[in-house]
């Protein structure tokens, strides 16, 4: 997920709702119209790319902009002790995998909605929402007090279950403390298609994902 909430107030004016952003990256301003960023704006591999160019002509929203253009930061893994031996820092690594993990899901969920769901928005080309950042499951993502906005959307913005977006790539540990990276390709398709069907979880985390460009906000 990127880190932006909305709220569904239940609040209707004709055929929109009102809804409040709680603006995690500190990125938007009063007034602020959230558009598309263009694909010039990538960098040029990823811009010029088959994938970006046919699946999203006219840009992508800054969740799918994580996920397509995360510029590379290399890390020292392996580090040395004063008695010159050799230190693996396994947090360094977790925390790539976590990376790659987010990017295969968001991969694998938009070919799956290509295929099967093409009716249905694009993550890359949304602003991912929810209607109670107080339900559980949600919560962490309010942490820190951060500026919060008023944006109006369609009152047919089609929400989803994101407690589907998991699987993908996978850092594993056994009892003798020996490590592999797992993926399981059958489970994360699964996954996907139940999201994208509209199934639930027994603990759904319900989300929205609002179109771009999208009218003004406002600072609440």
């Amino acid at each position: 997920m990127d880190g932006s909430l909305l709220r569904y107030t239940g609040q209707k004016e004709g055929e929109i709702m009102k809804l409040y952003h709680i603006d995690r990256l500190g990125t938007l301003k009063d007034g602020q119209r959230i558009e598309l960023i263009p694909l010039s704006e990538l960098s040029g591999p990823v811009g010029k790319s088959r994938f970006a160019r046919q699946l999203f002509p006219e840009g992508v929203s800054h969740h799918g902009a994580q996920y397509l253009d995360t510029e590379s930061v290399y890390k020292q893994f392996f580090g040395r002790t004063n008695n010159n031996l050799e230190l693996f820092n396994i947090k360094a690594l977790v925390d790539d995998v976590e990376l790659s993990c987010s990017k295969s899901i968001e991969l694998v969920f938009e070919l799956v909605r290509q295929r099967y769901f093409p009716e249905k928005p694009s993550r890359m080309t949304s602003l991912c929402a929810v209607d109670n950042p107080e339900a559980r499951g949600w919560r962490s993502l309010k942490a820190d007090e951060k500026q919060l906005f008023e944006i109006i959307a369609p009152d047919n913005t089609p929400s989803f279950d994101g407690a589907f977006l998991r699987g993908g790539l996978a850092l594993n540990r056994d009892s003798f403390e020996n490590w592999k990276i797992d993926f399981s390709i059958s489970e994360l398709f699964d996954l996907a298609y139940a999201y994208w069907s509209g199934e639930s979880t027994d603990s759904p985390q319900c989300e929205y994902l609002v179109q771009l460009p999208i009218a003004q906000i406002h600072l609440v």
